[in-house]
């Protein structure tokens, strides 16, 4: 059972002050009990490795699978994984959820950023 890790930001609108985050653990087929489709269109477990579960004004939910995450490069056409502590593995990881959430504010707040 894969397990899927959620952090859910419940703020005001307007303002975004009162902010409230949550966090907790759940098994990815009690999100999508029918199953997904990932981004190449194959059945899988969870859409992709982190997403957004629920967005609306005021609230924003945001999903993070652990452990499809990679840190490493391309070299001659094969991943090759780099030695790195965890703190350095997962500032990505909390940047993606971070930029997630605040995109996700933002376009409730202004509307959709187009140029």
């Amino acid at each position: 059972m894969r397990q899927v890790y959620l952090l859910k930001v419940i703020y005001e609108p307007i303002e975004w002050q009162d902010v409230h985050i949550t966090s907790r653990f759940a098994v990815a087929q009690s999100l999508w009990p029918e199953g997904a489709r990932d981004i190449w269109d194959k059945a899988a477990d969870m859409p992709d490795s982190n997403g957004i579960l629920e967005g609306k004004p005021g609230t924003v939910e945001v999903y993070t699978a652990p452990g499809r995450y990679g840190y490493g490069e391309w070299v001659n056409g094969q991943y090759v994984e780099s030695d790195a502590p965890w703190e350095e593995r997962l500032q990505n990881v909390a940047g993606t959820a971070a930029t997630t959430i605040l995109e996700q504010m933002l376009s409730d707040r202004f509307g959709e950023y187009s140029f």
